[in-house]
Order: C-alpha cells, then structure tokens, then sequence
C-alpha cells in the first residue's frame, strides 16, 4: 500500500513514524473543573481501530467496491470506519442529513449502496423507507467516543440482491484498489505539503 495513492495509506505510514503521537482528539464531556475531556488516540492507537473495522467489514461480507453509507455519528465511528472502508477498497457514501428527507431518501436511492453501516436511527430509516433502501443494518452505539471492541454491536449486513463485484477484485485490504482522481489529488497536496514543511 506504500506506492498507493489511496487515503488509507498515510494512516499506518504515521503510525509505523509516530506510533505514540496523537492522531485525533474528540470532545466526549466535561472534567470536574468544567475543561473539555477528550478521548485521545494516538496513530497507533487509530490504526489499530480501522483494522479493527476492516476484519468487522470483511466478516460481514462487505467486498470491494461496494457502495457503503456511513449514518453514524460525527466522531471516532465516522473517522474509523471512513478509513477503513478506503482501506479495504469499498466506497463510502456520506450523506447530509440536514437536507431534509425527502432530498435525504433521493440521494440513497441514486447512490444504491449495498452496505449500510448505522445508528438505531438508520435502521429505522431504512426500515420504513423500504423502497429506497435495498440494504440492511445492525447498528451499535451512537456515541461519537465509541471503540470498537471484540463483540461489537456495529455489524454490517449487506443486500444478497445487489448485483456482485467482478470475480477478479477480492477483499484484500492490503491492497487498495487504484484510487479516483480525488485520492490522487489529495496524495499529491500531501506531497507538496511534505516537500514545503521539509
């Protein structure tokens, strides 16, 4: 994955330079002197966390190139399993649910993903709105702090009627697929970012 292009990659780059150093920080209260508490991971820590969600999703029978709607919570589960569906080769799919509804249910309808991933709020979404929704969900937690413990609620579950991946693409997610233009451009301003700061 080192010559790839893939997002995915720079996590465990900065994990094998600087294992302990904080990845990310994410407000999950108050201390009793009324400071922000946050959960910290480091990059190790994060690393760890997306394989974590790999093996779940691999479990699962998610594949590579599947379309994926991420409705979890802003925090660790959003950046976790964002990560580790680049890492595994499926493509999320994020989407606004500040839209409203209606525009919300014509988004999933045009994006038909195979694979959702979600809070109790999406399963019930999907469940009611049958129609547009051709896949299923188990969801876990909606907490923004939540990790991904052995036994975890989050299982994805995937529609068996979705059309399925070309025999030749396998879940490795040692090996990325090749990237679209977006990975690639953010691969080359990471780059740059990287030559400038040297």
């Amino acid at each position: 994955m080192a010559d790839s292009a893939n997002i995915a990659r720079h996590l465990p780059l900065m994990a094998a330079r600087q294992p302990d150093h904080p990845a990310l920080k994410i407000p999950r209260g108050r201390t009793a002197d009324g400071r922000i508490d946050y959960l910290t991971l480091t990059f190790a820590e994060l690393d760890r966390e997306v394989d974590a969600w790999c093996a779940r999703f691999a479990a699962a029978g998610v594949r590579r190139g599947d379309r994926t709607l991420l409705m979890v919570k802003q925090g660790l589960p959003l950046i976790a399993a964002a990560f580790a569906l680049f890492k595994f080769g499926a493509v999320p799919i994020v989407i606004d649910p500040g839209m409203g509804l209606r525009n919300f249910l014509q988004c999933v309808r045009r994006s038909q993903p195979r694979v959702l991933v979600g809070i109790a709020l999406a399963q019930v979404i999907s469940r009611v709105c049958r129609t547009q929704f051709s896949t299923g969900c188990r969801s876990g937690s909606g907490s923004p702090v939540r990790r991904l413990p052995d036994g975890s609620a989050f299982r994805p579950v995937v529609n068996p009627k979705s059309p399925p991946v070309p025999p030749t693409i396998s879940p490795r997610f040692s090996s990325p697929p090749d990237p679209p233009a977006p990975q690639r451009a953010f691969a080359t301003s990471m780059a740059c970012l990287r030559r400038r700061s040297a």
